[in-house]
């Protein structure tokens, strides 16, 4: 497969070719990564480029120029020399026609990883919880199907093998009794195509799904200027999750009862409503499919230790894996592994937890990838069964900096540190297995 990402001009086209859509070389292609330029015009033109590509630890791949006389319809190939080290590498350009400046690449991003891609793998994950499960977060349904498709090869490129994002329940399940799977089907399908484990949660509560006592139960003021997601009637709960658990029987292996229940603009009913929220989503989904995983929806962070405890002490058999998030420097998040941890010690439930979103927003990408690799190898460490970073790609929409800056890749798929980072550790550890702690001294493990 040929592809190409950068930017097409009426009269010529010049793109970043590195032979997939997501900016991905891998150091065994035979074909070196380059810019691909065309001609788009039918009548003849002289053509030049003043390409740059450079690693981001300042070292020059080229610096150059290439000129061309084209036909109507012709074009060439500008070959960069092969990269020798693997890393980020971010290219500038500027196409001449004719003497005249037509494309200077500027005021965006283009850039690609050479790596050694871990995936995709031959078989999905087996969902055994003694082989760890390296996950990444993403909302692809909220993109059009290209994008879907650029989230799976990215994901499944680096090693992931599930990835977790959010279906609508209102998209789905429009009115009561009324399913629309034909969006979600067809992502499912992009996820068999490359192997990957799609995990969901059953959030969030349509207008006509709201409980009629739901308004009386909320949790936050009256006066604030947004209120949260309110609790939903668990008949119609209940038959949502049937439906979409008898739908993808087999195919869907991994849910989740709900998002952040902890964070009021999520969820603004009580504990207890949740924890009975949790045991529904759990019988249900077993009722249907006895061998999918069955999550508690993951909390936010340490500050959701209330709602741990009510669960573990009244539902402590409504869920498979308990699901923890975390986003935070790696000092922090360490306080809030072993909160949790010792929440399933005291009340003795033993069941594995799984981080599975958790990341840090960090402007300074190179943070994020030091971030990444402590945070797994650590919960991985510390009991945990699988790790999901959020997220997989920006959000394009969300300008704000937190929302920005916590993705392993750019809007248009623009590889980051962390990708790497993420592929390095997947290829290290795909197949590893966790022994104990060998003893150091100091902060190692």
């Amino acid at each position: 497969m040929m592809a190409f990402s950068g930017f097409a001009l009426a009269a010529l086209v010049c793109l970043l070719d590195t032979g997939n859509d997501v900016h991905v070389w891998d150091v065994r292609s035979a074909v070196p990564p380059g810019l691909a330029v065309t001609n788009a015009e039918d009548t003849a033109c002289d053509v030049t480029v003043k390409a740059r590509c450079v690693r981001r630890d300042g070292t020059v791949l080229f610096d150059g120029v290439r000129k061309w006389r084209f036909e109507g319809g012709a074009g060439a190939r500008l070959d960069f020399p092969r990269p020798d080290r693997n890393g980020i590498y971010e290219v500038t350009y500027a196409v001449s026609k004719d003497g005249k400046v037509v494309d200077e690449q500027a005021g965006h991003e283009l850039r690609f990883a050479a790596m050694r891609p871990t995936g995709p793998f031959a078989e999905k994950h087996d969902l055994d919880p003694r082989h760890f499960l390296f996950g990444v977060c993403a909302h692809p349904l909220r993109h059009p199907v290209e994008v879907q498709r650029k989230a799976a090869l990215a994901a499944a490129l680096c090693g992931a093998r599930h990835l977790r994002g959010s279906l609508s329940w209102g998209e789905h399940n429009p009115k009561p009794g009324v399913f629309d799977w034909r969006k979600s089907d067809a992502f499912m399908d992009i996820m068999d195509e490359y192997r990957l484990q799609w995990q969901t949660h059953f959030g969030y509560t349509p207008a006509w799904a709201i409980a009629a006592d739901a308004e009386a139960k909320r949790t936050s003021s009256p006066t604030a200027k947004k209120r949260g997601m309110p609790f939903p009637d668990l008949k119609a709960y209940a038959d949502y999750v049937r439906a979409l658990a008898t739908h993808y029987r087999g195919r869907f292996r991994i849910y989740e009862a709900w998002n952040e229940p902890d964070i009021n603009w999520f969820a603004d009913f009580p504990i207890a409503d949740y924890v009975e929220m949790q045991k529904v989503c759990y019988r249900t989904v077993k009722a249907i499919d006895p061998t999918a995983i069955v999550e508690t929806a993951g909390f936010a962070n340490t500050h959701a230790e209330p709602w741990i405890d009510a669960l573990l002490k009244e539902a402590p058999d409504s869920f498979d894996y308990l699901a923890w998030h975390g986003h935070c420097p790696f000092g922090q998040y360490l306080s809030g592994v072993g909160m949790v941890r010792s929440k399933l010690h005291e009340y003795g439930v033993k069941r594995p937890w799984i981080a599975n979103e958790t990341a840090l927003s960090d402007p300074d990408e190179h943070v994020l990838a030091q971030n990444l690799p402590q945070k797994i190898v650590y919960s991985w460490a510390n009991g945990a069964c699988g790790y999901a970073w959020f997220r997989l790609f920006n959000n394009e929409k969300r300008k704000d900096g937190s929302e920005s800056n916590f993705a392993m890749m750019s809007s248009d798929f623009n590889p980051k540190e962390p990708y790497l980072a993420y592929n390095m550790l997947t290829g290290l550890l795909t197949d590893a297995r966790y022994v104990g702690e060998p003893g150091f001294a100091g902060d190692l493990w």
